[in-house]
């Protein structure tokens, strides 16, 4: 019966401890681009006058504050994919997939801006990636939103 008890507090000392454990890393752990609003699934124009840009965003209130990474699919893949192509000179397809080549696109042109190269797009990148500028109705180069 002695030996019985024992095993049980053991187990049950054990059990605290990884709970305690797990629990903190669960509590303490960082919310991943807080900002963001939702998935890029859409593309948005930003506007001034005589010029836009379409960049990746969300079809719900048209964010451009929204993330992707590898197997997201849509039409936000494909302005990230056309902006990676165009402004970075990526050899991608333009597809609506974010597969392999466009992780590693997308780490190029985060080393190249000097962001987190990560192979997410998220707030830094939407930040800091150049997009297609159109001006005076003519796709005019690329430029960012900073």
């Amino acid at each position: 019966m002695r030996k019985f008890s024992k095993k049980i507090k053991t187990l049950a000392v054990a059990g605290s401890l990884a709970v305690s454990v797990l629990g903190g890393a669960v509590a303490t752990a960082p919310a991943a681009n807080a900002a963001v609003q939702g998935h890029c699934d859409n593309g948005a124009t930003r506007s001034w006058p005589g010029g836009y840009m379409v960049m990746p965003a969300t079809s719900y209130e048209g964010s451009v504050l929204c993330w992707m990474d590898y197997g997201s699919t849509g039409l936000g893949v494909w302005y990230l994919q056309r902006d990676l192509k165009q402004c970075y000179g990526a050899n991608i397809a333009v597809d609506e997939v974010f597969g392999s080549a466009t992780r590693a696109a997308l780490i190029a042109a985060q080393k190249k801006e000097g962001i987190t190269a990560d192979g997410l797009y998220g707030e830094q990148s939407a930040m800091y990636l150049k997009h297609q500028l159109v001006i005076d109705g003519k796709i005019a180069g690329c430029g960012s939103r900073r």
